[in-house]
Formats: C-alpha cells, sequence, structure tokens
C-alpha cells in the first residue's frame, strides 16, 4: 500500500467518523498533491501520447513525501510566526494540524543522531574539505541528500556550523 493509499484510506475512515480536523487537514494535503501532480504532468506532458501522460503525472511514495514534509514545515513555521504574535489560538490549531500530518511521516532523527550522522558522512567523504559559507552550501547539500525526509534541515545546518566553529 502506497503512502497516498494510506491517507486515502484515513481520509476515508475520518469523513465515516466525522472528524472534521483530519478531513479538512488531509483535503489540504490532498490540493497539494494534485498541484504537484499538475506542475509534473506540465513539465513532463511534451511530445507523449495522453495515456502515457496519465501514467507518468501519478506521484510516486517520494514525491508525495516531498509535499507531506513541505505542508508539515509550513506549519511548524506558521506555529512560530503565531507563538510570537501571541495568537494562542492559532498556534494550537496549526499544532494539531501537523500533529496529523507527522503521522504520515518517517520517524525523524533527534539531534545525538543528526550528530552521528554527520559525523559519518564528513569521515566518508573526502572530497568535503569546508572552507568558508561556499563550502558549507555545498556540504549541507550533501548531508541532506543523505539525511532528506529524516531530519530538519535547519537543525542539521545549525548542528553544522557548531561544527565547523569548533
Amino acid at each position: 500500500m502506497t503512502l497516498y493509499e494510506i491517507i486515502q484510506r484515513d481520509f476515508k475512515s475520518a469523513l465515516k467518523n466525522k472528524n472534521s480536523k483530519i478531513v479538512s487537514v488531509l483535503r489540504l494535503l490532498f490540493a497539494a498533491v494534485k498541484n504537484k501532480e499538475l506542475e509534473k504532468r506540465y513539465h513532463s506532458g511534451k511530445n507523449k501520447k495522453p495515456q502515457q501522460l496519465n501514467e507518468s503525472i501519478l506521484l510516486n511514495d517520494s514525491e508525495v513525501l516531498e509535499v507531506l514534509i513541505r505542508e508539515a514545515k509550513k506549519r511548524k513555521e506558521s506555529i512560530d510566526v503565531f507563538g510570537r504574535g501571541g495568537r494562542r489560538d492559532l498556534e494550537l490549531n496549526e499544532k494539531e494540524e501537523l500533529d496529523i500530518l507527522e503521522k504520515y511521516l518517517p520517524k525523524q532523527l533527534s539531534e545525538p543522531e543528526i550528530n552521528a550522522e554527520i559525523d559519518k558522512i564528513l569521515s566518508a567523504s573526502r572530497r568535503i574539505d569546508v572552507r568558508g559559507a561556499r563550502d558549507f552550501g555545498i556540504t549541507m547539500g550533501i548531508i541532506m541528500a543523505q539525511l532528506k525526509g529524516v531530519a530538519d534541515g535547519k537543525l542539521v545546518g545549525d548542528i553544522l556550523k557548531k561544527k565547523l566553529e569548533d
């Protein structure tokens, strides 16, 4: 069962149970997935027959996961903004939505686990020699390619900066 099918199953269950919060969050997620499919169709639609086009626009699990991560990131940013703005009600609403979305995300690594992974990646890769901001960006790209989906990029960046300052 694909990630999208799991989300659809949970959506149907929430509809039957009249859980309006889950239904609304998953509807927004479906809209984001549909937008990603339309974007994919637009970029891959040239020189394809209609049947090939229909098959090629369906998102695989990693693409659905990208959408899910992006939606969760939006919620985290909103929580931060609403918290600083003193809007506790909206902050709680966004936290509830984030909790629903996080059920579908892979388990996130803790800070010590990220630290260990960064050390392992830096020691395994001979081509990483960080000297400046440009090298930091390249290093982040290499690290995030391996930790994508299981580690928060902001946290990885903060840890990497600390390591480079030492």
